[in-house]
């Protein structure tokens, strides 16, 4: 059994940072705008309905449809339904569990339902022409790009040869979809699109619920499905969300930016992506972004609890700050930043065709943008592009001792620091001394 699902075995590592161990080893840290990640174990051996029952009161637990299945634990249900809104329910979740449920009378849920004691919560997405729909079909538009990437593709195949590709242009069809999309979004892929939208309208309610509420929020879903959007999902708005805090930095004086021209190579090869006028590279600085964000933020955990032979659970520690970037995306119909005169900024070039130096830039662009039917929404094709790529990075933090460390000096005396976070080596004394090279 591989220890991590396959959405974190195919995340990557963006770094280290050490901190010290007493921080790192607490169970409850999680580093900033960062991952935790869970290791896939037994189901038997973890207390879900323990968990849930002895969870704060403002926990609030978004279930999957598949939550309400006969082989799910009871208890889970029960402890679920213990406090009035702890379960949250979606209406495409609802809408596809109705009529399974209406067979099953003695079902735990529809029972207490009948009896008045279950009084879930609903978070419902806002309806058109709403403050928030825009932003909410914004997201579900991306997260559907994986899924649809194989019939796509085979529409294309097919307006261009006027006729449906057979067995062996087919096979050449998925290879090439495979490989635009990594392992992760290939399973998607294969499984073709959805009736409804219930996997990405269930992750992004959630988010967005804990980003505006400030409370605790868990999805619990026995998909595999769920937890590849969830984490999708998130790297697509904490990317966003140092795009806009970048943006306010950049329109208050973007001198000290030192903008510079695209290469005339890039235009060549990705020119479709963005208008030419205008088109700059801005300097950054740290490639982790931490300058940009606010100085005081208020933490909140969203996390994905993946149940059935096994539990896993990832959880990423966002700040209600970033429900910022989702007006701005709502007012903007899918734009970083509304502060640019309808140019974007996007922080991660890591996709596109770009010396080192200027894939490490930021890029102050007006998108070509894709128009959603019925939406105020035009989605940036490069936003397309990071979502169908395998781009999801996380720091990896390790705990570290505090000692008094002695570092020789070839031109003198040895230059001592008292109190400087070292990650621990086995077996090595502490009083350390290291040498320069």
């Amino acid at each position: 059994m591989p220890r991590r699902s396959s959405t974190v075995q195919h995340s990557h590592r963006e770094g280290v940072e050490h901190i010290p161990r007493a921080v790192a080893e607490h169970p409850t840290y999680i580093r900033r705008l960062n991952w935790k990640f869970g290791d896939r174990v037994p189901m038997d051996d973890v207390p879900v309905a323990d968990s849930i029952a002895q969870a704060p009161p403002d926990a609030v637990w978004f279930i999957d449809n598949n939550v309400l299945d006969d082989e799910v634990d009871p208890a889970i249900i029960e402890a679920l339904l213990a406090v009035p809104g702890r379960m949250v329910l979606t209406p495409l979740v609802m809408q596809e569990a109705r009529d399974w449920l209406m067979r099953r009378p003695e079902h735990p849920f529809v029972k207490a339902i009948k009896s008045g004691d279950a009084k879930p919560a609903e978070w419902r997405p806002p309806a058109r022409g709403e403050p928030g729909h825009d932003v909410y079909e914004y997201y579900l538009a991306l997260l559907a790009i994986r899924r649809n990437s194989i019939k796509a593709a085979e529409l294309r195949f097919t307006n261009k040869h006027g006729r449906e590709p057979d067995e062996t242009e087919r096979r050449a069809i998925h290879t090439h979809v495979q490989r635009d999309l990594s392992p992760r979004g290939y399973m998607l892929a294969k499984k073709g699109p959805a009736a409804l939208p219930t996997d990405e309208a269930l992750v992004y309610l959630a988010v967005h619920h804990a980003l505006t509420t400030g409370r605790r929020t868990q999805i619990l879903t026995a998909d595999g499905d769920v937890e590849e959007q969830f984490v999708k999902l998130l790297w697509l708005m904490n990317t966003h969300y140092r795009g806009m805090l970048i943006a306010k930095r950049y329109a208050a004086d973007f001198a000290s930016f030192r903008p510079r021209s695209f290469p005339e190579t890039f235009w060549s090869k990705a020119g479709d992506l963005f208008e030419r006028d205008g088109a700059v590279l801005i300097e950054r600085g740290n490639p982790n972004l931490q300058q940009y964000l606010p100085a005081e933020a208020h933490c909140v955990a969203v996390s994905c609890w993946r149940i059935g032979k096994y539990f896993s659970a990832q959880t990423f520690m966002a700040e209600q700050e970033m429900s910022e970037l989702l007006e701005v995306k709502d007012r903007t119909g899918g734009l970083s930043t509304d502060l640019l005169r309808g140019r974007n900024i996007h922080p991660w070039l890591g996709l596109l065709p770009l010396p080192h130096e200027d894939a490490m830039a930021a890029a102050v662009v007006r998108d070509h943008r894709l128009p959603l039917s019925f939406t105020n929404v035009t989605v940036p094709k490069l936003d397309v592009l990071l979502t169908m790529g395998n781009c999801e990075s996380r720091i990896q933090v390790e705990g570290s001792l505090r000692d008094r460390v002695e570092i020789d000096n070839p031109g003198g005396t040895p230059v001592v620091y008292e109190d400087l976070i070292l990650p621990p080596k086995p077996g090595e004394p502490h009083n350390r001394r290291f040498r320069s090279h």
